[in-house]
């Protein structure tokens, strides 16, 4: 593993490692700072003071790379501060009813419910700009918020909500890596315009971005059309359909739909091309790389410089930087772009996004010259479409464990996919932007937009043919962290390996296989016996487990339930049976009767253990719990809060514990 050798990748995989293990211990930040202090200490003296020559290099390097790590460490426990402290005081100055700010930063996305932004808000006494994730709901008074907009509402402001069921995805957490711990859920007439629009310079890209995308949807005459490029050429993924989405990543190419480091590459391809004279004229090279800098970043604000953007901007300036310099090493300067954006914000390193991107780029740059090497031909074209081939195995086959462990599936064409999608992108991107341009000047000139709608007319079509294939996707069992470890390094032996012509490859590839599937053995979940009561909107629905078959007993279907199928996926399911909901339920000597207010008290029964709630019974459960004498009230996701507050009550007065799903997440019976 060549790239080892250099110092940069050394430090920064080190680097890497202490933010990694940070976030996972969570140590004191007084215990990181004073180690740090004491080792920075150690590096200079060990520095300064002369002994043998082996001894010093030795230990100079050991405690340049502890120091290193205990950064990284330092850096994340620091970040994590910050974030708890900004929590701490919005949770003691903020009350119900205050009046606050809130400054819009970007759509998000938009579902035919909510629309969902990302915002900052400000309030008498609080941190000044407190990120929080705003959801506007769908009604008569909805209407889209410009960028940079300041309103002011009362709506009431809340921290993000945990899972509620075993094995639903963790939004909180994925929003904490955002530096978001708050939500407001509210409709548009909640909220007020507060002074004169002036926007921050940051902004602009936003805006610019936004009259961009209006240009296009005024000239594309399918909505269909009009979201898709507007997610290729602009990153506008608001507006994207899900069945756009789950179409692109069952054919493999759902990185297209992201702008990022390939849509950059493009543009500095093209932008290279069309500059390439500027390296005949007095100092050319510097000029050269001056106007090759401008335009990707052109292309970066102008698509809204998103954060997926701007840290491929980061990427691309290094690798131009470095070879303007004539230190050019794809590797080092990629491991250069990784230390600046770390250092900007260390949550990076656990965004899905980031950790797909660069994994890929350094795949690609470690083993496509090699690759390269091994072409059957010396022709132009065939050399071409040899490197387009390797190209998408390779960055495949880096992203492969952090895609099973974050998606748990595969996309079994990927390969032609990539081999015809890739290039017709790339005439996509310099026609639409081309196009764009001409627009902007010649409103009316209408050619090339119909000639780029009828190109994204076709790639959808065959994005669609290609998902549609039988086993498209291959569903993957889910594995832990422990296993993603052990897949990650097994394709950095294997991509050492891969064209090194050694007799022990296939035994050191055998043995990683044997032991990662050792841990992968060792990382199953044990097999549950338990009911569960979930939390499902409108239903209810208990979950019998037993072993690895399910039972499902509900009010309505439940096979195509997201928390069924991560819960099955989770816990290795292998036979789902659903059944009708009974009204009275017996699991383990503990009886439950299921009260809907469909039928009266039954006399014959004197006594049952617990009370369940549900489809917002009419009942007078004062009576209920004189009669059955319950040890607990629960409550699902099927009733109206104003229901539970007031079963809620009732409960407090009879001393009897109140458990609701909808606040509490779903219920285990023990």
């Amino acid at each position: 593993m060549e790239f080892l050798n250099f110092p940069l990748v050394r430090l920064g995989l080190l680097f890497l490692c202490g933010i990694l293990l940070g976030d996972y211990i969570q140590l004191p930040i007084k215990s990181i700072t004073v180690v740090t202090g004491l080792l920075f200490v150690l590096l200079w003296i060990s520095r300064s003071i002369s002994y043998a020559p082996n001894l010093k290099k030795w230990s100079f390097t050991l405690l340049a790379y502890s120091l290193t790590f205990f950064c990284g460490v330092l850096l994340i426990s620091n970040a994590y501060q910050r974030f708890e402290q900004s929590q701490t005081h919005h949770s003691k100055t903020y009350s119900k009813g205050s009046v606050v700010d809130l400054q819009i930063e970007q759509l998000l996305s938009e579902s035919p419910y909510y629309l969902k932004y990302k915002a900052k808000i400000n309030y008498f006494g609080s941190h000044r700009n407190l990120p929080v994730l705003l959801r506007i709901k769908k009604d008569e008074s909805c209407f889209y918020f410009l960028e940079g907009a300041v309103w002011q509402t009362t709506a009431l402001v809340k921290p993000i909500e945990a899972p509620k069921n075993p094995a639903d995805f963790n939004y909180a957490n994925y929003l904490k890596y955002q530096h978001i711990a708050f939500g407001i859920k509210a409709t548009a007439d909640q909220f007020l315009p507060f002074g004169e629009f002036k926007p921050a310079l940051k902004h602009y890209p936003k805006l610019w971005q936004r009259y961009w995308v209006n240009l296009l949807e005024s000239k594309l005459t399918q909505s269909a059309n009009y979201e898709l490029l507007a997610a290729l050429l602009l990153g506008y993924k608001a507006q994207l359909r899900p069945e756009t989405k789950a179409q692109f990543a069952h054919a493999g190419i759902a990185h297209l739909l992201a702008v990022s480091g390939l849509h950059l590459g493009i543009v500095a391809l093209f932008a290279g091309w069309v500059l390439a004279f500027l390296k005949r004229l007095p100092h050319g090279k510097i000029i050269y790389a001056l106007c090759l800098l401008l335009c990707l970043w052109g292309f970066a604000f102008m698509s809204g410089a998103s954060t997926s953007v701007l840290r491929a901007a980061t990427m691309f300036s290094c690798l131009i930087v470095g070879k303007l310099l004539g230190r050019y090493h794809g590797i080092n300067s990629l491991f250069t772009s990784l230390w600046i954006l770390l250092l900007i914000d260390p949550f990076y390193a656990f965004q899905v996004g980031f950790q797909l991107s660069y994994t890929a780029v350094f795949f690609i740059l470690w083993l496509l010259p090699k690759w390269n090497l091994y072409c059957p031909t010396k022709h132009s074209i065939g050399l071409r479409i040899w490197q387009w081939i390797g190209l998408s195995l390779l960055a495949q086959l880096g992203t492969a464990p952090l895609s099973l462990y974050y998606f748990h599936e595969f996309p079994s064409y990927f390969l032609v996919t990539n081999l015809v999608v890739v290039p017709a992108i790339g005439i996509v991107m310099i026609g639409g932007l081309l196009s764009l341009g001409i627009l902007a000047v010649w409103p009316d000139f209408t050619l090339p937009i119909k000639a780029l709608e009828w190109a994204i007319t076709m790639l959808r079509s065959f994005t669609t043919w290609i998902a549609d294939l039988p086993a498209s996707i291959i569903d993957t069992p889910h594995f832990g962290s422990y296993t993603l470890i052990g897949l990650l390094f097994s394709t950095l032996v294997l991509g050492h390996l891969l064209f090194r012509r050694s007799k022990r490859a296939f035994p050191e590839l055998a043995f990683i296989v044997v032991a990662i599937v050792g841990i992968w053995q060792l990382e199953l979940p044990r097999e549950r016996h338990e009911l569960i009561l979930s939390d499902q909107f409108g239903q209810t629905t208990l979950w019998q487990i037993n072993g690895r078959s399910l039972a499902v007993f509900s009010t309505s279907s439940q096979k195509e339930s997201y928390s069924l199928q991560a819960f099955k996926r989770k816990n290795r399911i292998e036979e789902i049976t659903e059944h009708q909901l009974p009204s009275i339920f017996y699991y383990r000597g503990c009886s439950i009767l299921v009260v809907d207010g469909s039928y009266p008290i039954d006399a014959s029964i004197k006594s049952i253990d617990i009370l369940l709630l549900s489809q917002n019974a009419r009942i007078h459960l004062d009576r209920w719990i004189r009669h059955y004498q319950p040890q607990m009230i629960l409550a699902d996701g099927s009733s109206y809060a104003s229901y539970k507050a007031r079963w809620a009550a009732s409960a407090k007065k009879e001393r009897l514990p109140f458990y609701d799903t909808s606040q509490q997440g779903a219920f285990v019976f023990e």
